[in-house]
């Protein structure tokens, strides 16, 4: 799992970056540790389209040692011939796809991605997660 150095600073905000035809919906969440199984404090999800600007994480407290994960669900509406069309348009999103924090002790950091494509159902799932150390 990737780190991020937050040392005590506060506020360490999120910005997540799309451009797409699907239609996004972004969540963060904060957890306690690796194993929690219920984050203690989100985001409320938000359209990376429309809302560009930092998010702030916690209510600005401090966030040392937790686990951060964003989730951003992307729905395609329109019709694809065939799985390779949509893969095009998967890999669209994946190419301009941006989760970044800001506010710790490196500066800005572009978190990486995972991405899992689903033809069946017309959606994609991208998954970024880090500890802030």
């Amino acid at each position: 799992m990737e780190t991020y150095e937050v040392g005590t600073n506060k506020p360490i905000k999120l910005k997540v970056a799309i451009a797409t035809e699907s239609i996004p919906i972004s969540y963060a969440f904060l957890y306690h540790s690796i194993d929690d199984q219920v984050p203690y404090a989100t985001i409320a999800p938000f359209d990376p389209t429309q809302k560009t600007g930092w998010k702030q994480l916690d209510g600005g407290n401090e966030v040392q040692s937790k686990i951060f994960r964003v989730l951003t669900f992307c729905r395609f509406f329109n019709p694809f011939p065939n799985e390779e069309t949509f893969n095009l348009a998967v890999m669209q999103i994946e190419d301009s796809y941006v989760a970044s924090v800001n506010g710790g002790e490196e500066g800005a950091f572009e978190m990486s991605v995972k991405v899992s494509a689903f033809f069946e159902n017309k959606s994609c799932i991208l998954e970024s997660e880090l500890k802030f150390t």
